[in-house]
């Protein structure tokens, strides 16, 4: 069965989720748990000592005792009072301030597992929009600590408060919670009405962050001013702006008719409690000091159960994102990761690629990607796989490197599969220039080491190899330079063709005994192409070196060479042989050749069908 790579969705409780973030603030704070119930005596403590101190006070004055004796009598309710009101306060600050943190420690675990889960997980539109939502929800959810400090004392006073009420009059317990019940009904609805309103927001945002980089990046700037940029810019700007309000309104809308409600209802309910309060008091039931205490139990009684309400209702929403970050954290790796090593003297026997009717096809597509493909690399073959963009090379090389995983078939090196050792192991056998060529926010040096162990003459030889000897010597920090200005103020940003020696000088140096270049030279001329696949042959002379292009400048330089179509072997031969037969790879060199080197092009017979529909 054909394995699919969607992330999960669970719908975690939400003790389970405050749990979890629970768990996280322990990391970051010494005796967290032993704080926290600190916290909540002393909160639990304010709250009923509010209520109690009134009736207190009303009693001392029946007594008709002296004045320095009422203040006598009310000096140790009021001592605890301070106490508990400064050790709340003091508590609350030192654990918000310090959970806070505990979000830099998700969002450490959540990139770190970004980086290193199955790379089919998060490819695509999909999983990416997943990372995108996780990580911009752990910005939002900075308040949830905050929350948990109102809710876990309101929780205990509600119900230290119903059991006296109960015992009182059960009538008025019920119609509080009766309509505290409503309130509940209608906060679910609202949660759920505006989670997807901001669901969608985040939908719509992603495109507007895109249209945001691209417009701050300079790059950009000639192009914008000749090409009337900022108009389409301003235009498709307007519309996701516009889109934004519209459900920013409809969020508004939602929480205004939920609060209109709330309050409807608490009016209700705190007119019908104090109602019958006060038939008891005038029906004798009652003394004037009980009065004063549960006129005051009704009111905190109500006001924690608002409270409750509230951040239940806040707690609610930012678990539904919690549960995205969770998703993530949980992913579930189908590549082989426990340390597993290549047996003794691997290395020491001739690694020939071999892949036995390999076949892959991506999530949610009609059609394979890669359709049974066979294919047998020797040890120090070099080898170009060239077609038309679409052909499915690239997927072909993400499968050999261990990227994605192929739903049928076998791929050996060395007559090892990837399954047979761990993940980090195979990778270790491929050094691979990718299309797309990005610098880290690092120095030149360590760009090129990537975080292997520093090696000085492996580093020379490098960048003389990479051609980069130069560059460092021009550079006034030399190999310390940083790179990626945005990052760095006294960075430099490398031209494309210097960024296309740095990875080559990459690749060089970590030595493996593969060299993978998928499309490195994409943007660049023919004329360009042909001297970088001329220094990348030199380069590669000891290793298996696999050329993959839709252009025809590496196939000189090459052993072999396979046209790959439709995700198919199609053609498969040397330069020469195949431009001796009448099939796609010679129209297809004929109609590219003119853009090579005169002398590439004298070694190309003519074409009995220059017509012939490639």
């Amino acid at each position: 069965m054909k394995k699919t790579f969607e992330i999960a969705e669970h719908q975690r409780s939400l003790a389970s989720n405050v749990c979890f973030l629970m768990r996280y603030a322990a990391r970051i704070i010494p005796h967290y748990y032993l704080l926290q119930v600190l916290h909540l005596i002393a909160a639990v403590s304010l709250y009923y000592l509010t209520v109690w101190i009134p009736q207190q006070a009303v009693a001392l004055v029946q007594q008709e005792p002296s004045f320095s004796g009422y203040l006598m009598g009310l000096f140790g309710p009021l001592a605890l009072f301070f106490f508990s009101n400064t050790g709340r306060d003091w508590l609350r600050l030192y654990l918000e301030g310090r959970s806070e943190g505990s979000f830099s420690l998700i969002s450490y675990d959540l990139h770190r597992r970004i980086l290193e889960t199955d790379y089919e997980n998060i490819d695509g539109a999909a999983g990416q929009m997943k990372v995108r939502q996780a990580l911009a929800y752990i910005s939002e959810n900075n308040r949830i600590f905050e929350t948990l400090h109102l809710l876990l004392p309101s929780l205990v006073i509600f119900l230290l408060f119903a059991v006296q009420l109960f015992r009182v009059d059960v009538w008025i317990l019920l119609s509080i919670l009766l309509t505290s019940f409503l309130v509940w009904q209608m906060g679910q609805r609202s949660n759920q009405a505006i989670f997807q309103k901001e669901q969608k927001i985040q939908e719509t945002l992603r495109k507007g962050q895109y249209l945001s980089d691209k417009g701050a990046d300079y790059s950009y700037g000639k192009d914008a001013r000749f090409y009337s940029i900022p108009r389409w810019f301003s235009t498709l700007y307007e519309e996701i702006l516009a889109k934004v309000r519209r459900l920013a309104a409809q969020i508004f809308l939602h929480k205004l008719r939920y609060l209109t409600g709330v309050e409807l209802l608490n009016v209700a309910r705190n007119l019908l409690a104090y109602f019958l309060v006060l038939r008891r008091f005038y029906a004798g039931a009652m003394s004037l000091p009980e009065f004063i205490f549960y006129m005051g139990v009704v009111h905190k009684l109500s006001e924690s159960f608002d409270t409750i309400l509230t951040s239940l209702k806040s707690l609610q929403l930012a678990s539904r994102k919690v549960d995205q970050i969770r998703d993530l954290l949980a992913l579930n790796d189908h590549t082989r990761r426990d340390g597993t090593t290549f047996p003794e003297g691997f290395f020491q026997k001739p690694l020939a690629l071999i892949l036995e009717h390999v076949s892959y096809t991506y999530p949610g597509a009609e059609h394979p990607t890669i359709d049974d493909v066979s294919l047998r690399i020797p040890m120090g073959q070099k080898l170009a796989l060239v077609g038309l963009n679409g052909a499915g090379k690239t997927t072909l090389i993400k499968l050999i490197c261990g990227l994605y995983t192929q739903d049928s078939g076998t791929i050996r090196v060395g007559g090892l599969s990837r399954d047979e050792v761990d993940l980090n192991q195979w990778f270790s056998l491929f050094a691979v220039v990718f299309q797309d060529v990005y610098a880290l926010p690092l120095s030149l040096k360590e760009n090129i080491t990537a975080g292997a162990a520093l090696d000085e003459d492996k580093l020379e030889h490098a960048l003389q190899s990479a051609d980069l000897s130069a560059l460092t010597r021009r550079l006034s920090a030399g190999l310390e330079t940083k790179l990626v200005k945005s990052v760095y103020d006294d960075a430099v940003d490398l031209s494309g063709g210097e960024m296309q020696k740095l990875m080559l000088a990459r690749a060089i140096y970590r030595d493996a005994p593969f060299l993978i270049l998928d499309e490195p030279t994409a943007s660049l001329d023919a004329l360009s192409e042909e001297r970088i696949y001329r220094a990348y042959h030199e380069i590669s002379a000891q290793k298996t070196a696999l050329f993959i292009s839709h252009r025809l400048a590496s196939t000189q330089f090459t052993d072999r060479v396979i046209l790959f179509e439709d995700g198919k072997i199609r053609q498969d031969g040397t330069h020469e042989a195949l431009m001796q037969q009448k099939g796609p790879y010679r129209t297809m060199y004929q109609a590219q050749s003119h853009y090579y080197s005169s002398d590439a092009v004298s070694k190309t017979p003519p074409a009995e069908d220059p017509c012939h529909d490639f």
